[in-house]
């Protein structure tokens, strides 16, 4: 499984990088991947079939062709 985290929404919250790292620890047999900026989440969220965020766009919604849950 793809994950991306993609939990970056000043002033609301940020997930600090060491709570990714430890999602990814938890999950050793699937891919985590942070996305934090614009260009990443477009970039990463093509290929992802779980999204962790607190926003999601229509247009990022249109690029996550393979996404199987959002969180």
């Amino acid at each position: 499984m793809r994950l991306v985290v993609a939990v970056h929404d000043p002033p609301v919250w940020t997930m600090p990088a060491e709570h990714v790292a430890r999602i990814a620890a938890s999950l050793p047999a699937d891919e985590v991947v942070p996305a934090r900026e614009l260009d990443e989440r477009r970039r990463e969220f093509p290929t992802a079939e779980v999204i962790v965020t607190t926003r999601l766009s229509a247009e990022e919604f249109r690029l996550a062709r393979r996404l199987r849950w959002i969180h």
